[in-house]
């Protein structure tokens, strides 16, 4: 557990150095984010194949979301922001628990009806935000984020499963201080949470699972 998670923070200099230099290079943050993905697609295509494009597809369009509708532009509130592509997004990434763990396939149900239900209350009214239930609609996120991950994890690896339980749950916990979210949230959003942490997710998966034979053709 804790050396996937040692691994993952290791490779971490990496993808944030990549992300760094394509938005430096590329202004267009669509742009430079869309180009940066791609630089995971020859390693997409092996035995895992059907896995691992769902993983990307729903990364991209993730880390989309989050350019197109940001709830915060720097520390200030966005006024025009709405949730409901991102939790779209993090409702599809509670599915994906079928995948691993099909037995716990109606707790995906539940969770993925929750970002549905706070998608749609968030789109239509704003004030919902306030709610405490917000927050544990949200949660919910981080729950789809984990799963989504578990598409690579083919190998059903528990130090991978447990890594990646701290790795998406650490980062959601501040957000739990209501009066801390906009500080926190510049945080995540400078350090690339939702660009440079999921794309790294599979930097990190690659280098740990570097013997497995399944990537023999990249080796």
């Amino acid at each position: 557990m804790i050396d996937f998670v040692i691994t993952f923070l290791l490779t971490l200099p990496f993808s944030w150095g990549l992300d760094y230099l394509s938005h430096l290079i590329i202004k267009n943050k669509i742009l430079a984010f869309t180009l940066y993905h791609l630089l995971l697609v020859p390693f997409l295509f092996n035995d895992n194949y059907a896995n691992f494009i769902v993983w990307f597809i729903l990364t991209y369009l993730h880390g989309m979301a989050h350019i197109l509708h940001p709830p915060f532009i720097g520390k200030i509130p966005n006024t025009n922001y709405t949730a409901l592509y991102d939790y779209i997004v993090h409702d599809a990434q509670c599915l994906c628990i079928f995948y691993y763990q099909p037995q716990l396939f109606p707790i995906g149900i539940f969770a993925s009806s929750m970002m549905l239900m706070g998608a749609v209350m968030t789109h239509i009214n704003k004030k919902f935000f306030e709610e405490p239930f917000w927050l544990f609609a949200s949660g919910f996120g981080t729950f789809g984020s984990h799963y989504h991950m578990m598409l690579l994890n083919t190998h059903k690896n528990e130090n991978i499963f447990y890594g990646s339980c701290i790795i998406w749950i650490s980062p959601f916990l501040p957000y739990l201080i209501r009066q801390n979210i906009p500080t926190w949230d510049y945080l995540m959003n400078t350090i690339g949470l939702f660009r440079a942490w999921y794309f790294n997710f599979f930097v990190a998966y690659y280098f740990y699972t570097l013997d497995n034979p399944k990537f023999s053709f990249i080796i």
